[in-house]
């Protein structure tokens, strides 16, 4: 978001001094507002994570402060003959890169009792995927479930988390209303939600909003209501969802998922379908994107561990 586009103040309704928990009050309010499941907007949705994500960054909010005196000093005063007025414009800020050392939130306090330990907090991988029990185990639906989801699990340990110091890993996450989240990638102010299926032929296509089979609606985890719930326990957060497809053979290069002119590929839509040899990428470019990638935030991770026990 650029200074000529909106004022991040106003996006989020908070005067110019306001501190970063009304802020942060303020974001969970119009997130809550402007997301897409709630009958809000994708470009809507954007505008406010960007407003938050520069006015919690404190080198960005002094930048974008300092442009704002500088163009309304400009305006005040008629321009030279022969200058050029400044056009107030903030320098666009160099792309955060994610293999940096992690910060916490808060930061462990020895005269604080930590909300998480300092151990399991900078463990990066936690839990498993949850197994079947033994009135499922015979089902080839579940089976192939904990399958699709231990093939998630190992990818995103070798591809994200290695290079991604403050990135952590959640597996087997059940919240009180039942709905359970597979694998739930945490990064900064981001959560990806990622669902797994094992497609036994390359005839899926994804249509931005939903998965098909040769024309038809396929079955698989109820996505949209799983980033819903998962949104709502976790407000500060901006929650988008991952269908990824293992082929049956376990080949990642060899694509599952076709996607027809017009379906949204962006990082903006709520849900996703992907083939295993993008989703690596999708993930980094939404976890890079948001603001502050490399905190942990403690609290959100704590969170996300009480729905594995």
């Amino acid at each position: 978001m650029s200074q000529a586009e909106s004022n991040p103040y106003s996006v989020l309704g908070v005067p110019a001094d306001a501190t970063i928990e009304q802020i942060r009050k303020a974001y969970r309010r119009k997130a809550r507002a402007t997301h897409p499941d709630q009958g809000g907007s994708a470009p809507e949705f954007h505008e406010v994570s960007e407003a938050y994500r520069l006015l919690t960054d404190g080198s960005l909010r002094q930048s974008f402060d300092d442009n704002s005196s500088n163009q309304s000093a400009s305006q005040a005063t008629p321009p030279r003959p022969g200058k050029t007025r400044a056009t107030g414009h903030p320098s666009r800020p160099e792309p955060r890169r994610l293999n940096t050392t992690p910060t916490f939130l808060p930061p462990f306090d020895p005269n604080t009792p930590p909300v998480v330990s300092l151990a399991v907090a900078g463990q990066q991988s936690h839990s498993a995927p949850r197994r079947p029990n033994m009135l499922t185990r015979l089902s080839s639906t579940k089976l192939a479930k904990y399958d699709a989801e231990e093939r998630t699990t190992q990818l995103l340990e070798s591809t994200i988390l290695k290079d991604y110091p403050a990135g952590r890993l959640i597996n087997g996450a059940r919240f009180e209303n039942g709905t359970e989240a597979g694998s739930v990638l945490l990064g900064g102010y981001r959560v990806a939600v990622v669902a797994s299926l094992i497609a036994s032929a390359p005839a899926y296509r994804w249509d931005g909003g939903r998965l098909l089979h040769k024309g038809r609606a396929a079955g698989g985890p109820a996505l949209r209501e799983t980033v819903r719930t998962v949104q709502e326990q976790l407000p500060g957060c901006h929650v988008s969802g991952w269908l990824v497809l293992h082929n049956l053979k376990g080949n990642p290069f060899e694509p599952v998922i076709d996607y027809p002119p017009g379906a949204d590929r962006s990082s903006l839509a709520p849900v996703h379908a992907v083939n295993v040899g993008t989703l690596a990428r999708q993930l980094r470019q939404f976890m890079s994107a948001g603001p502050q990638p490399n905190v942990v935030q403690l609290s959100v991770l704590a969170r996300l561990l009480e729905a594995t026990t």
